[in-house]
């Protein structure tokens, strides 16, 4: 006599919202380091604005007060890569969960397939 094997369905609508969860996770990270990037990038945008701005005396600052705000705005790109490289590393742990967690709930949904008959 062959046992049927019992695949529990509300553990695999489980399965489903943590995939639909991670998967949701998954973007919002992609999202927030995409933000860190574009404001790294604003920030370098700036900073090289002000540089031509001051050469080409189109702003007149002293030479503290332009290293002062140069200096600032090179600390908050730098901050800004920082949070945009952690933010990815964030997104890449993730998507590897959300793929996982994916590949599993496709496995689970095949094993149902392939054993509906057998109830």
């Amino acid at each position: 006599m062959k046992a049927t094997p019992i695949l529990d369905l509300s553990r695999l609508d489980r399965l489903r919202d943590q995939y639909e969860t991670a998967k949701a996770a998954t973007g919002r990270a992609h999202e927030a380091a995409l933000d860190a990037h574009n404001k790294a990038s604003a920030c370098r945008a700036d900073r090289s604005a002000l540089q031509n701005n001051v050469e080409q005396n189109l702003l007149v600052m002293d030479t503290r007060d332009y290293r002062a705000s140069r200096r600032k705005l090179e600390e908050l790109e730098q901050e800004q890569v920082r949070e945009k490289t952690a933010l990815f590393e964030k997104h890449a742990a993730l998507s590897e969960k959300s793929k996982a967690l994916g590949q599993l709930l496709h496995n689970c949904v095949e094993f149902a397939k392939g054993h509906s008959n057998d109830r």
